[in-house]
């Protein structure tokens, strides 16, 4: 990966470079023979920036390593790459990963090779119909084999998941969900879907804030201004209570601000950013207002609360006049 601009790359990333949800995917996905034997309670998250003999950097998605239980001094590797779009010469891919970051392992002491297992979690429109082994892409597999082998990549492929499956995975449900739903034409109703389960509901409402906020900020900054008006469909599916769902837009407003804030902060000039930062913030925290307002009817001390918008400024939306952005 080139870099994490791409926002299914940046949600994805985001997700698992935190240990928690690396040790649960990992958990869940490692082949069988090793899931006894890979210690995820020792899991490292390691820089997955590499450079090839000839001096070509090579990007990974996340790069992890264990322990392995009863062998010592093995270590266990983990690549885990994610992709929008079938690739069909994905084994050799990975085995150029697999080939510098071992070489990577040696040059900084290490004795041995250590044992590497390669993941995709594939998202994408199309379907894989791509060979996962590198066996696979020989002219000659029985002379191929003889003289190089790899093992199959582990294929998560999230398009496959069914919504239950999805639903009753506690762990990583969210994940999964957030990306299944970036691929429908309706994203806010198909994630408003998930949030209607109330197995899902429960899982969902029981992560960290800023776990939702990723979620929220990842979703709403592939929809339009005006599709994310529609955002009040997710409280009502949370929650019946309106204090609750009160309390939820407030979250989605800060997750919004502070998308608002990152997308300023990628203009890289000072003052561009200072100005991106302010006119991007107040732009979604305006069409959140309008929701608060007008759908939910919230009292306007608590929307100036939650969007930061000053009490005159709400105060002409709610008599429906036009506000400056600039």
């Amino acid at each position: 990966m080139s870099s994490i601009a791409q926002p299914h790359d940046k949600f994805f990333f985001q997700i698992m470079s935190k240990k928690r949800h690396a040790k649960a995917f990992f958990k869940q996905y490692l082949p069988e023979v090793l899931k006894p034997e890979a210690k995820l309670s020792k899991l490292k998250i390691l820089n997955g920036k590499m450079v090839t003999s000839r001096g070509r950097q090579l990007y990974i998605d996340i790069l992890c390593e264990c322990p392995l239980r009863n062998r010592q001094h093995t270590r266990l590797r983990l690549i885990c790459e994610h992709q929008s779009t079938p690739q069909p010469y994905m084994p050799a891919r990975l085995l150029e990963y697999v080939a510098t970051d071992t070489l990577g392992v040696r040059n900084n002491g290490g004795c041995k090779n250590p044992i590497t297992v390669c993941f995709v979690v594939y998202n994408g429109i199309s379907p894989w119909n791509y060979p996962v082994c590198f066996d696979g892409e020989y002219e000659d597999l029985e002379l191929g084999k003889m003289f190089l082998s790899m093992g199959p990549i582990c294929l998560v492929d999230v398009t496959q998941m069914t919504p239950e499956e999805i639903h009753q995975n506690k762990e990583l449900g969210f994940f999964f969900a957030a990306l299944k739903s970036s691929r429908a034409k309706d994203i806010i109703s198909a994630f408003g879907d998930y949030l209607r389960v109330p197995e899902f509901r429960n899982n969902f409402l029981a992560l960290p804030e800023k776990t939702r906020n990723l979620v929220t900020n990842y979703l709403l900054g592939l929809v339009s201004n005006e599709e994310r008006e529609r955002i009040r469909e997710w409280a009502e599916a949370l929650s019946d209570n309106k204090q609750e769902r009160e309390k939820y837009m407030k979250t989605i407003a800060q997750a919004i601000q502070e998308e608002g804030i990152e997308i300023g902060r990628i203009q890289g000039v000072e003052i561009g950013e200072r100005r991106g930062e302010r006119k991007g913030e107040k732009n979604k925290s305006i069409q959140i207002a309008k929701v608060m307002l007008f759908e939910l009817n919230l009292p306007i001390d608590t929307v100036r609360q939650a969007t930061g918008l000053g009490k005159k400024v709400l105060q002409e939306l709610k008599k429906g006049l036009k506000v400056a952005t600039s």
